[in-house]
């Protein structure tokens, strides 16, 4: 048997320690200028900024664009876009009358064949072009092409890297005729939870998603519910399943460095402990020693140090890092139960939920200031964060009379916003890295 197979591979984290009580324990060119425009309101003001947004044009994929382009600039709130399609390219009288209505920035589409968009940014008040560069289609999907233009914008306005591009996964609890039992299927989505599609719809339990970092074969990875074990699982855009890990006892969580030279997963062996296991030069090893549970591990993008959940020296859940080279163990959390941490590598933070007043809340541990703040406070347990790309975005699911709904946190802005609706009962939220084409599910 090939204990992990490609490796470029809640309540686990809070509840893991629960599914161990059935078991052992209780409980991411055309241009005029090189230097680009970029509006700073990311990181220290939120006044939202005027977009005037320009088709060229009366061809209908091109107003569908503009339409899905506009959503991804006003997601994260800091512009105020407003959209016109015109017959031809405005002249600087037009500009001009747009710069009086508050719009300190045009962004001109123009679609001049199937395959290729052009694009222009121009400063409104003096009518002069900032920069403009072609855009070929990637892809199959006009809702890809628009998102993938909206990452290649977003750094040219704000400095920050976009996120437009990138999949959400969860799990959704599903009641099968003649069953009491509920399952939970797999679904993948865009960012802002939009377009979700069905992409596992075994009739069984599936949770714990994981998605690979492979920039060219999007995969996601999740854990599934045996007669004889939980065995770890990957699935493709097109829908095929491969066996990853089907040790006895439990197979879950993986996670991946940016280079996928290393892979860690967690693997209990049926030994009575969860362990977590390296995957490196082909070889399967044991991380760490022999004491405690050791779950829920999260790799930074180069590989050399990672952060994971362990009852090792208290018996409770706590948040430790470990750093390959020295073989150092650093706990971050403090007292008291805190479980699945997410590292961003973007901007070098560790979220992670802990119990705050009898309410299960997510934390922030930053690595440059050895300091830990805790970011949500409202009603709810929160679990299972996970961050965008970008590192400005948290995911998680918060729970409310026995059902959970998926939520964005924004942490320039500190707004909440739910990506799923109030009739489901969503679990195991999950952020992709980017890849070099939109995910795109084709069954």
């Amino acid at each position: 048997m090939k204990p992990v197979i490609d490796i470029n591979m809640k309540k686990i984290c809070f509840y893991l320690f629960s599914i161990f009580a059935l078991t052992i324990i209780p409980l991411r060119a055309e241009q005029e200028n090189d230097e680009p425009l970029r509006v700073h309101v990311g990181t220290t003001q939120y006044t939202r900024v005027g977009l005037k947004l320009i088709g060229i044009g009366q061809d209908p994929d091109l107003t569908t664009l503009i339409e899905i382009l506009k959503k991804d600039l006003m997601y994260s709130g800091q512009f105020m876009v407003s959209e016109t399609i015109l017959e031809n390219v405005p002249k600087r009288s037009f500009f001009m009358s747009v710069a009086k209505e508050g719009y300190p920035l045009t962004l001109i589409i123009e679609k001049k064949d199937g395959d290729v968009i052009h694009w222009r940014l121009y400063d409104t008040a003096l009518g002069q072009m900032v920069k403009g560069l072609t855009h070929p289609k990637k892809g199959t999907t006009l809702r890809g092409w628009a998102h993938g233009l909206a990452d290649i914008l977003w750094p040219e306005l704000t400095g920050n890297v976009g996120f437009f591009s990138t999949k959400i996964a969860y799990c959704k609890a599903v009641q099968l005729p003649h069953k009491k039992a509920f399952c939970r299927y797999v679904y993948i989505a865009d960012y802002d939870g939009s377009d979700p599609q069905l992409l596992v719809k075994t009739p069984t339990i599936n949770m714990g998603l994981r998605w690979n970092r492979d920039p060219k074969k999007p995969l996601l990875f999740y854990s599934e519910y045996t007669n004889k074990n939980v065995r770890l699982m990957s699935v493709d855009m097109k829908g095929k399943r491969r066996v990853a890990s089907s040790f006895d006892g439990i197979n879950m969580l993986p996670t991946f460095s940016g280079d996928g030279k290393r892979a860690i997963y967690c693997a209990s062996r049926a030994d009575g402990n969860c362990h977590l296991y390296s995957f490196e030069k082909h070889q399967l090893k044991r991380v760490l020693g022999t004491e405690g549970n050791h779950v829920s591990p999260t790799l930074s993008a180069d590989g050399s140090h990672m952060y994971f959940c362990s009852d090792y020296e208290t018996g409770k859940p706590r948040i430790y890092r470990y750093d390959f080279d020295t073989q150092k163990i650093t706990p971050i959390s403090g007292h008291g139960s805190a479980m699945a941490p997410c590292y961003s590598s973007a901007n070098k933070k560790v979220v992670y939920s802990k119990f705050a007043q009898g309410v299960v809340q997510l934390f922030c541990y930053d690595e440059a200031t050895g300091k830990d703040i805790q970011i949500t406070s409202d009603s709810g347990n929160k679990e299972e964060a996970s961050w965008s790309p970008c590192g400005n975005y948290v995911m998680y699911v918060v729970e409310h009379k026995g059902k959970g709904r998926v939520v964005h946190l924004n942490m320039l802005t500190k707004e909440q916003r739910y990506i799923t609706d109030e009739n489901s009962n969503c679990s195991y939220p999950n952020w992709s890295d980017r890849y070099d084409q939109f995910p795109v599910l084709s069954k």
